[in-house]
């Protein structure tokens, strides 16, 4: 929700100078896999240590 409002306070002010260089830039195909990356790798760095605590204290499950 932040980013939408940022792009249209980009937007705005790009309409009020009348400068397109002023406007967001658009999405590439590299750019969301490079975001997408990103975030899989800070859920990953913010969760990993969770379930290491709890297989350090419970082990890990098996499979039956």
């Amino acid at each position: 929700m932040e980013n939408t409002a940022h792009e249209r306070d980009q937007i705005n002010w790009a309409c009020s100078a009348q400068n397109s260089e002023l406007l967001p830039k658009p999405k590439t195909a590299k750019s969301v896999k490079a975001s997408k990356e990103a975030a899989a790798k800070a859920i990953k760095a913010r969760v990993s240590p969770m379930f290491e605590k709890y297989y350090a204290e419970h082990g890990r499950p098996v499979r039956k």
